[in-house]
């Protein structure tokens, strides 16, 4: 009985004592919430990052993906367009080769056109010496010019 009086006697204290360390572990316990709360949500962010990230990672290789597939077949539709040229270019040339043939151009001036070859009275022979001798007596008056205009060039 002495220990109830006892109790009974300091109801206050206790109580207060308890509120204390009620009080004490409720701080405890938010604390250790709040570690708990801010650890997942630091989590999910950067779980919530992460994941974009490899988004934007997946996306942009397939943007290069799709660049290098459209590229290739670009390099295809190029390649096409030079083996359509060469064809072209091998075609044009042979018909050139058959243009240049010098029996075929007399057959079609004689056939087509109604030439003939000229007769001994149609030629003319002109002397070449002439033309030579003027030629020379320019070239020295050139030579000449090209001295005078040496020396007042090295003046400036």
């Amino acid at each position: 009985m002495l220990a109830k009086a006892e109790l009974n006697y300091y109801p206050e204290e206790i109580l207060e004592r308890e509120d204390k360390k009620n009080e004490r572990n409720n701080k405890r316990n938010n604390r250790k919430r709040n570690r708990r709360n801010k650890k997942k949500s630091s989590f999910k962010m950067t779980s919530i990052i992460v994941a974009i990230l490899l988004m934007c990672s997946g996306l942009l290789i397939l943007r290069r993906y799709a660049n290098i597939s459209k590229m290739r077949m670009e390099v295809t539709e190029l390649e096409k367009q030079k083996t359509e040229l060469e064809k072209e270019r091998l075609s044009l040339t042979s018909e050139l080769e058959g243009m240049k043939n010098g029996s075929k151009i007399s057959k079609d001036a004689i056939e087509k056109l109604g030439m003939s070859y000229p007769q001994k009275d149609q030629v003319v022979y002109i002397s070449v010496e002439d033309i030579v001798n003027e030629e020379t007596k320019n070239t020295k008056f050139d030579k000449y010019w090209d001295k005078v205009l040496s020396v007042f060039s090295r003046l400036f």
